[in-house]
């Protein structure tokens, strides 16, 4: 066998493995993580149980009614929650205090980071953040 016949079968064989081990989007397995409930473990709130918001449960919640992003934050988090507590009505978590509602749109602002920039309506921009150096 010559180096070239040598050398394509290596390739051969490590694109077969590269294959293998490929991420396959699939979708049921996608979907299914949208009935699960996670948890993040927090040193100051405890556990936080939620639930990831499916398509379908998102467009429901009508953002695009929403002018204010934190009231956006607010929903989506409450949806989230809600999803591993049924019971839990809007106006209880709204009741909760300033500083742990703050402490926990900032714990789970980070399963969701980027979701409220993706909300902005097409041909609008985010308003730029101020330079820190003057």
């Amino acid at each position: 066998m010559s180096k070239v016949d040598e050398y394509r079968k290596k390739l051969r064989a490590h694109d077969e493995a590269k294959q293998e081990k490929a991420k396959v989007f699939d979708v049921r397995a996608l979907a299914a993580n949208t009935r699960q409930i996670y948890t993040i473990e927090d040193e100051t709130l405890g556990i936080i149980r939620y639930g990831l918001l499916s398509a379908k449960e998102v467009k429901e919640l009508n953002l695009k009614e929403v002018a204010d992003d934190e009231e956006k934050a607010n929903i989506v988090v409450w949806a989230m929650l809600r999803k591993a507590d049924a019971a839990l009505s809007y106006e209880d978590f709204e009741a909760l205090p300033f500083d742990t509602k703050a402490l926990l749109l900032e714990r789970m602002s980070k399963v969701f980071a980027s979701f409220l920039q993706r909300q902005h309506p097409t041909g609008s921009t985010p308003t730029p953040k101020p330079n820190s150096q003057a």
